[in-house]
């Protein structure tokens, strides 16, 4: 049950995060018009999409969901530094990025529970 229920958590973030990816990739008016107001440029956009959509592809694949994991709390540490340094709102930004820990959590609870020593290691 825990699984599942960390995979549709895991999911939800990812969504939202393959179609920011996307929408970068395709450079639509409203994510330029967003670039400039963060001041990045727009050169870089679909660099940024291809980037977002990797991150969150390696969080999605079970053997590589760790690693995602960690790359995507980077990644999303440097949005919520970008909108702060705009005075934006980014209160989303944190709850995808603990949507990824809680489901990430969920989806390998049993495999995370030795690391924190709270039970052995199966054998």
């Amino acid at each position: 049950m825990r699984s599942k229920v960390g995979w549709v958590l895991s999911v939800l973030p990812s969504i939202l995060l393959l179609f920011s990816g996307f929408n970068k990739v395709m450079a639509t008016e409203e994510v330029l018009n967003g670039l400039n107001q963060f001041g990045i440029d727009p050169g870089q956009i679909k660099a940024l999409g291809i980037a977002e959509i990797l991150l969150t592809l390696l969080f999605l694949i079970p053997r590589t969901a760790f690693v995602g994991a960690i790359l995507l709390t980077g990644w999303i540490g440097g949005a919520i530094f970008t909108h702060l340094r705009v005075g934006d709102a980014f209160v989303m930004q944190i709850i995808i990025g603990v949507l990824v820990w809680i489901g990430f959590g969920l989806r390998y609870f049993d495999n995370i529970l030795p690391l924190l020593g709270l039970r052995k290691p199966i054998q």
